[in-house]
């Protein structure tokens, strides 16, 4: 039995696909080579037609160019490397191709790619690009193809196959990643050019974005109203304990008038803050690039302690025991943790951290139990609807950069750009000047 494969521009010596018994896991499929000797090739259980046909017309031009004797061309020859990584072992073991380059695969590429990360990077970063890689690239491409075989039609391939399983910002993020591995693989040596330049590939890329989508920036828009921050404030957060909700409340006060990352908050001791001087030392780790290269892991950060804060954090320090170091300590069992997670020599983690801690999806079911309607990024939003507030409010561009902890740019390109206070800010003004 055969399969009909056209090929108008010559006649092909036809391979044979012989069918074995149907076993649980499928039938056993063999493809027949005759090249002056019969050699009989394992191709697995493949029922999917697509993939069946792209092997057996690879092993068909195989036979084909042996029997004429010519040099495999350069379409066969990526087609080769595209074949799984088995039936690449029974062809070399009947040596009916010749040993692959010397240069590492894709697999071996991205462990040391890693590797090299884990030397300036945040061991949680490390893990978020192997996991990008794993679930990207790596999932839609055999890992053991040699990187030396990768080419403009594998990334299509991987950017059509994560758009129909991930959200846009997902496939965004692993686009990222992948640029930065091939990029990488380039730099190495092991590619001749990068195939993300091709015009094609980048005009495909840019149909996706890491940022907020329209519609999901508008639900911070839209529901992050000032009287909804003043339900936020009063409602109960918590039904566990007193102290819970007083944690819960503090931390709402921190995000709402603060403005900072809240894994700065999950690290706050009560010694860095000043209630006479109406300041708060948050501690931060460093930048990537200076991580390693500097004394210490953390770097630090002085900001106003707005008076809208102080009541709540009062009431939770009378509530605590004497000489309770952390602020927060009840919610996502923080007293548990240390203050950064531990990790190993590979940046696996063997202990989650205070500063590593998720607290959103608890967050977002306080919002839900009080009758709060939600929206994108529920803790994140909050630097966003502070740094317009201060904004109107007349803080200078210096201040934000230092209260909020980024720079204008990081803001414009990230953050909400349009809340339902600066509308009515809006209006005012429209008022004033019609008047």
């Amino acid at each position: 039995m055969a399969l009909s494969i056209q090929q108008p521009e010559e006649e092909l010596i036809m391979a044979k696909l012989r069918v074995g018994n149907r076993t649980d896991n499928g039938v056993y499929k063999n493809v027949v080579l005759d090249i002056g000797r019969k050699v009989t090739i394992g191709i697995g259980y493949v029922d999917g037609t697509p993939k069946e046909q792209s092997i057996f017309t690879t092993l068909e031009m195989l036979e084909t160019s042996i029997i004429r004797g010519q040099e495999p061309n350069l379409e066969l020859r990526k087609r080769l490397g595209r074949l799984p990584s088995g039936v690449v072992k029974k062809l070399r073991k009947h040596d009916l191709i010749a040993e692959a380059d010397k240069g590492p695969t894709l697999k071996e590429l991205r462990d040391q790619f890693l590797a090299d990360k884990l030397m300036t990077a945040d061991p949680r970063s490390v893990r978020k690009y192997r996991n990008a890689l794993d679930n990207g690239l790596l999932r839609s491409i055999d890992g053991q193809r040699k990187v030396s075989t990768l080419d403009s039609d594998d990334l299509v391939k991987f950017i059509r196959t994560a758009d129909k399983s991930y959200a846009q910002s997902t496939v965004a993020t692993q686009i990222k990643r992948a640029k930065a591995f091939v990029g990488y693989a380039v730099d190495k040596g092991h590619l001749r050019a990068n195939p993300f330049k091709r015009d094609s590939i980048s005009q495909l890329c840019s149909a996706f974005t890491i940022l907020l989508t329209e519609e999901r920036s508008q639900t911070q828009t839209q529901n992050m109203t000032l009287e909804t921050m003043e339900r936020l404030l009063q409602c109960k957060k918590s039904l566990r304990s007193e102290i819970e909700d007083a944690e819960w409340n503090a931390l709402v006060h921190l995000l709402r008038f603060g403005g900072g990352r809240v894994s700065s908050y999950l690290v706050l001791r009560w010694r860095d803050i000043d209630f006479d001087r109406h300041q708060i030392l948050l501690r931060m780790k460093r930048t990537a690039t200076k991580r390693k290269f500097v004394k210490g892991a953390k770097r630090t950060q002085v900001v106003p302690l707005f008076f809208e804060m102080v009541e709540s954090l009062k009431r939770l320090k009378a509530l605590q025991p004497e000489g309770t170091e952390f602020v927060l300590n009840k919610i996502g069992n923080l007293d548990t943790k240390p203050e950064f997670e531990t990790t190993n020599a590979k940046g696996e983690r063997i202990r989650q951290g205070r500063w590593e801690t998720n607290l959103s999806t608890t967050f977002t079911k306080i919002l839900k139990r009080n009758g709060i309607a939600t929206w994108a990024q529920p803790l994140h939003g909050f630097r966003s609807f502070r740094a317009a507030e201060l904004a109107r409010n007349g803080a200078t561009e210096i201040e934000l950069n230092a209260w909020i902890g980024n720079s204008a740019e990081v803001r414009k390109r990230h953050y909400g750009k349009f809340h339902n206070a600066d509308e009515d800010r809006l209006r005012e003004l429209m008022v004033r000047k019609s008047a």
